[in-house]
């Protein structure tokens, strides 16, 4: 049974997103790729837009992506540049890029959705089951807002390949959503002491599960998800599902 005292009103949320990027140069076509997914839901923000970077001599530098966001209208409020560190990743720059959301401040209706370019540690493009992957977090996560909100308005986050994983000191509710796509409700985060985060590469990935126990977060799309870098899996779990999912949602 739902508690109804964890209800939020959403009617009219305030849409956070802090984003990451590491733009290896021989990656160009992947995080480029990921920015444009972007581009295409740039409206579904109307809050705070903070974008985290890495570099270092195997990169682009930070104004070169910048650069890049502006040419096709990505506009960020704040970015985050840190030194590129490839045992922690994404870590570097998630707890500052929280530190600029309104974490004191927070709202009932302010949401959070945090992801990142994912595909970028392959040389050239994705490869086709992690491009796929991502292309179904945008769309699970981004095209059908209305579910977002829906699902926020009775739980502290949601997003898509929710999967259950050994509790351990970085992950003590034991679940996370894999991919770290993901949305969550400011207000309820900021209550909890946010600033912890495993010092591995998955530490911002199980962020959320080591912060707030599962029955209190949602999915959106493949629950109890196993590993979707599997192809095989993908053709006899995942696309089926998602072939219903998304006529399910286009009615």
């Amino acid at each position: 049974m739902l508690d109804c005292s964890n209800f939020r009103d959403l009617s009219s949320p305030t849409c956070h997103l802090t984003y990451h990027v590491c733009p290896f140069r021989n990656a160009t076509q992947a995080w480029t790729w990921n920015f444009l997914q972007l581009q295409k839901r740039w409206k579904v923000f109307n809050g705070r837009k903070i974008l985290g970077i890495n570099f270092d001599e195997s990169t682009f530098s930070p104004v070169e992506v910048v650069d890049f966001c502006q040419s096709i209208g990505l506009n960020w409020d704040e970015v985050v540049v840190s030194r590129n560190s490839r045992k922690l990743g994404e870590v570097m720059t998630w707890v500052p890029s929280l530190e600029l959301l309104p974490m004191k401040e927070a709202a009932d209706n302010d949401i959070v959705f945090s992801a990142h370019a994912k595909g970028v540690k392959y040389d050239g493009d994705s490869p086709p089951v992690v491009r796929n992957w991502t292309d179904v977090m945008y769309r699970s996560n981004l095209d059908h807002i209305e579910k977002v909100y829906s699902s926020l308005g009775w739980f502290s986050s949601t997003g898509s390949f929710r999967c259950r994983n050994s509790v351990t000191p970085q992950s003590r509710y034991g679940w996370h959503y894999s991919g770290a796509f993901w949305w969550w409700r400011l207000s309820d985060l900021a209550q909890k002491e946010w600033r912890l985060v495993g010092q591995t590469y998955a530490g911002r990935e199980f962020w959320i599960g080591n912060h707030i126990s599962r029955a209190e977060s949602d999915c959106l799309f493949m629950d109890r998800c196993r590993s979707p870098y599997n192809p095989e899996y993908w053709a006899k779990v995942i696309y089926p599902r998602w072939a219903q999912w998304e006529a399910g949602n286009a009615r």
